[in-house]
């Protein structure tokens, strides 16, 4: 084995600066639009869900149940949310998500008004009838 003069005094903490903790940062600029477009995605996605989904017009009332819950568990979510945005450790990281933080925040909002343009659409689409076809039409 050969014997290496190594001194250990001597630590190069630029190098590990830059390979880590810069793609690090890196990631959290990108995050803070990325949640908004999956917040945003998620809600277009249930409101083209409840257009193409044809259902009982029985089952509409398990959609204004599963609204309602929906609606009382996010004003327990967008109160937890405030409290993290205002704690010392991740506070700064999440008020940085401008856009994210204020879906977040009125999420009772944002989900009451997504359930009732849900169960619009989905009233809309249960009283037509997939057998009936127009002629000359596409």
């Amino acid at each position: 084995m050969t014997n290496l003069n190594l001194d250990t005094n001597i630590v190069n903490v630029s190098y590990a600066v830059d390979n880590v903790l810069v793609p690090v940062n890196n990631a959290m600029n990108s995050l803070t639009w990325i949640s908004f477009i999956l917040i945003a995605t998620l809600g277009f996605s249930i409101l083209l869900m409840n257009f193409y989904i044809r259902e009982h017009p029985v089952l509409i009332f398990f959609h204004v149940l599963i609204v309602l819950v929906a609606i009382v568990g996010s004003v327990y979510l967008a109160n937890y949310y405030e409290i993290l945005m205002t704690s010392a450790p991740l506070g700064d990281t999440l008020q940085r998500f401008n856009l994210s933080s204020m879906l977040v925040l009125d999420l009772p909002i944002w989900v009451a008004i997504i359930g009732v343009l849900g169960f619009v659409l989905l009233v809309i689409n249960a009283n037509r009838d997939p057998q009936l076809k127009v002629k000359g039409g596409l």
